[in-house]
């Protein structure tokens, strides 16, 4: 795995913890504005795991290509 497919791995495990942390302080603890919060993370969660712009192999194609079936 290269660097940067490494990197968007990491930022995207971060950023998905951070927004299921953020979804449980939404409903446990009746801060209705971490629904907003939790929704960017998701949402940046998914970009840092498609993203293959600039000749950088994506996450999911990394994984896709890794166990592949022959």
């Amino acid at each position: 795995m290269k660097g940067e497919t490494l990197a968007n791995l990491i930022q995207c495990g971060v950023t998905l913890l951070l927004g299921i942390i953020a979804l449980a302080g939404a409903l446990f603890c009746n801060a209705s504005f971490h629904f907003f919060t939790a929704m960017a993370c998701f949402w940046l969660a998914w970009v840092f795991y498609t993203d293959n712009e600039y000749g950088i192999v994506s996450v999911r194609e990394y994984f896709k290509n890794r166990y592949k079936k022959d």
